[in-house]
């Protein structure tokens, strides 16, 4: 894997277009995000995009476990899920042969799953945001 690739990636979105782009970020510029959490905004003339300001909404660490906005803290913690990110509302198939019959979504199921904390931290390689106005 080349060093670019590996870096922090900001994936943008503009709503007006509906476009999203990534943007690899060096550490001057992710040092401006760290410590931000879900919901911040952060000035876009840091990364050279004009005027306006960028929401941050979420995103992920490097194992692919999401960051939650209601858990506090930059942190892994194991929760208990009935919805929202990071749930799947499916049932494990118990054999093969009757796996496309079992993976509809089961109401009132509840499950403990990984998620990251909502503050951003060194360990969050890619982080969603939103341009805005």
């Amino acid at each position: 894997m080349s060093e670019k690739a590996a870096g922090p990636r900001l994936v943008l979105s503009n709503p007006k277009d509906g476009t999203a782009r990534t943007i690899i970020l060096t550490s001057q510029q992710m040092s401006v995000f760290r410590g931000k959490r879900i919901g911040d905004e952060v000035d876009a003339s840091v990364l050279g995009l004009g005027a306006g300001r960028i929401r941050i909404t979420g995103g992920s660490n490097i194992a692919g476990i999401p960051m939650r906005p209601d858990v506090s803290g930059g942190r892994l913690v194991g929760v208990i899920l009935t919805r929202g990110i990071g749930f799947h509302a499916r049932r494990k198939p118990p054999s093969k042969r009757k796996k496309d019959r079992n993976r509809r979504p089961v109401k009132g199921l509840r499950k403990r799953v990984t998620v990251h904390g909502n503050v951003l931290s060194d360990d969050i390689i890619q982080i969603n945001a939103v341009l805005v106005a």
